[in-house]
């Protein structure tokens, strides 16, 4: 088995041009879409996405709408990686 780390974008190119023979990647429902053309998707799991705040944070119990959270400072990975394109997305809807 040889296993390549790729961001899922990546990854679903890598299997659509042949170099890998399936790819395990994740989506977020706020940007999940269809799968290009030629590829199936299969959902192995549904797991909820985890957001980290200080204790004393105004929004640290409960459940979290991240509009609210649009103004704050965020760590996100970087430019191109989904949990950035997820934030992106985020901070275009109105609290």
């Amino acid at each position: 088995m040889i296993v390549h780390e790729l961001e899922p974008h990546d990854a679903v190119e890598a299997l659509r041009d042949g170099s890998c023979d399936l790819a395990i990647t994740f989506t977020y429902n706020l940007i999940a879409g269809d799968p290009p053309p030629g590829v199936s998707r299969q959902v192995l799991s549904v797991e909820p996405i985890l957001i980290a705040l200080p204790a004393d944070h105004r929004a640290a119990t409960g459940e979290v709408d991240l509009r609210v959270l649009r103004e704050e400072q965020w760590i996100a990975g970087s430019r191109g990686t989904t949990d950035h394109e997820m934030r992106h997305r985020t901070s275009r809807y109105p609290a």
